[in-house]
């Protein structure tokens, strides 16, 4: 399916799959598979722990290996990433649906209003100064960011 696709799909980006259920619960996992966070690397680092992990893997590599590339001028990435999710289904109707997403189509949005918040442990930073060993939040402030 990728080859035939080539650059239409604006690679480099992530491929969605859904396995099982009926063909329209299949489409709704590989839709929703997108939304995970890319962790491929990781996966890379410490190898399949599961059939679903291996068959990540597997696709990753063989469509990298097809050497698409960026907008299709060839290259070494051609894909982002590979999410999986499955469902149980009947053996006789496997449906397998295929998301490709480029990724210019993962974004967030935000507001600015002054206040500060965590998404790790790690702190934030705005201005990219310290003081004290921490980041601060405008230029010159110094103050714990709790």
């Amino acid at each position: 399916m990728v080859p035939e696709m080539g650059a239409g799909w604006c690679p480099p980006g992530m491929l969605g799959v859904g396995i099982g259920g009926s063909a329209e619960k299949a489409m709704l996992l590989a839709k929703k598979s997108l939304m995970d966070p890319i962790d491929i690397g990781e996966l890379l680092a410490r190898g399949a722990k599961s059939q679903l992990e291996e068959l990540r893997l597997e696709i990753y590599q063989r469509v990298n290996a097809l050497g698409i590339g960026a907008q299709g001028l060839g290259g070494l990435t051609t894909v982002l990433d590979v999410k999986v999710l499955d469902y149980p289904t009947h053996a006789a109707s496997l449906p397998v649906a295929v998301i490709p997403n480029c990724a210019a189509t993962r974004h967030i949005h935000f507001t600015l209003d002054g206040s500060v918040r965590r998404c790790s442990s790690r702190p934030i930073s705005i201005c990219g100064r310290k003081c004290n060993g921490r980041r601060t939040r405008a230029p010159g402030e110094c103050r714990s960011m709790g």
